[in-house]
């Protein structure tokens, strides 16, 4: 019996994904999933539909499935709902947080947090933490994906020439949040998110 899930498959594909070891022209094959994972064609199948859902994959009946790409068009409105998503946690923060648990976040900054994994980057680890600490999980599970294409994108040869100049304004941010000045934060945060550039 086979002791992988098809959360541990959907994690791992997932993963390779974002990092762009799957390229985007790879047919994947449930089959070979299900061999490379040592798991069922269900379970195989499981992953890769859920991947599906969450337009990483596009499945092709009876042929397998591809990595779905993000065009440029498609990651302007990736980033006008992150920001929205961003701006909600944003305030949260300002209202309930203390300057300490505020603080957490150049910990990030300054040491890259915990890099547990080839697809997490300082960036999606920072505004990931902005989102735990407005203490609203369901913030945290509707960034996660956009973070994940985000990087997606920029990790792909065609587009890493975009972000090569890229400037952070996470600093900003923070001193922005620990003044308690939401306006003044939320135009970092458009500006960190490029908007203005897209």
């Amino acid at each position: 019996m086979s002791k992988n899930t098809a959360a541990d498959v959907y994690n791992a594909i997932r993963r390779e994904i974002i990092t762009g070891e799957i390229a985007s022209d790879e047919l994947i094959l449930e089959q070979a999933v299900a061999q490379r994972f040592a798991v069922n064609r269900l379970t195989a199948r499981e992953a890769l539909q859920k991947l599906c859902t969450e337009k990483y994959l596009q499945s092709f009946p009876r042929k397998g499935y591809l990595v779905t790409d993000i065009t440029a068009a498609q990651l302007v409105k990736i980033q006008q709902v992150r920001f929205q998503i961003e701006q909600l946690s944003i305030r949260l923060v300002i209202e309930n947080c203390s300057d300490e648990q505020i603080e957490q976040l150049r910990e990030i900054l300054r040491d890259g947090g915990s890099l547990d994994s080839p697809e997490q980057t300082v960036t999606s680890l920072f505004h990931l933490q902005i989102a735990r600490l407005s203490g609203n999980e369901y913030i945290y599970d509707a960034l996660r994906p956009y973070l994940d294409y985000m990087t997606r994108y920029a990790m792909t040869a065609i587009h890493a020439n975009r972000f090569s100049n890229y400037v952070s304004y996470h600093e900003e941010l923070v001193e922005a949040m620990l003044r308690r000045n939401y306006n003044e934060a939320v135009e970092f945060l458009r500006k960190d998110l490029l908007l203005d550039d897209l």
